[in-house]
């Protein structure tokens, strides 16, 4: 078990620099897992909004807009992934993270029907679904004035040290399997927006 996570956290640090550094929608992996399919929309919204959020260039509103956007993404996943983390611990088993990822080992997001599944499941699926919508209406609002820069090697080193950092974790629980999931699946909930601002300047002053 151990070494089948370790594996999708090591396709999921590849999928993280592919993530920055290429066109995103040219570059999602599917049918590799719920890991992989949380990393994705972690890395890629927290990177689109990074790159607009310390901008002055943006309307007011517009900006407004956007964090609305990512509190909603942030609130609709937040829920999925504490709720299941709340699952895995009550009978000290995962069986649902088991059942969802073999879901997402199959199909892709967009392929799947809740419908063919259970109620705990289905219900999961469902909400999946709805946050991979909020997902979609975030990454494609881009704020007026202001162009998009470019992605940085340093964005990919970031995402690549958080991968390294979750395999540390999961190898110093790997012999409980349910905290080793829910180490997991807590690393993978988005960042809190005052997280993500002027990661650049507080870099400048540290350095000074």
């Amino acid at each position: 078990m151990a070494t089948k996570i370790l594996l999708k956290i090591f396709i999921t640090g590849i999928l993280g620099i592919f993530v920055f550094q290429f066109p995103l929608a040219q570059n999602k992996l599917t049918k590799l897992g719920l890991v992989s399919e949380l990393a994705y929309i972690k890395m890629s919204a927290e990177n689109h909004l990074s790159e607009f959020i310390d901008s002055s260039s943006i309307i007011a509103s517009e900006k407004k807009e956007l964090l609305k956007k990512y509190l909603e993404l942030r609130t609709a996943y937040d829920q999925i992934i504490l709720q299941l983390i709340s699952d895995n611990n009550k009978k000290n088993h995962i069986k649902y993270f088991k059942k969802i990822d073999r879901v997402f080992y199959r199909k892709s997001i967009e392929e799947i029907d809740e419908g063919n599944y259970r109620k705990k499941v289905r219900r999961y699926i469902s909400a999946l679904k709805s946050a991979n919508r909020l997902y979609k209406e975030f990454i494609n609002f881009i704020p007026k004035e202001n162009p998009k820069e470019k992605s940085t090697a340093q964005d990919a080193l970031g995402a690549f040290t958080f991968v390294s950092s979750t395999i540390k974790d999961i190898r110093e629980a790997r012999s409980k399997k349910v905290e080793a999931i829910n180490l997991l699946l807590n690393d993978l909930r988005l960042s809190p927006i005052q997280e993500l601002g002027k990661p650049k300047e507080d870099k400048e002053k540290k350095e000074k």
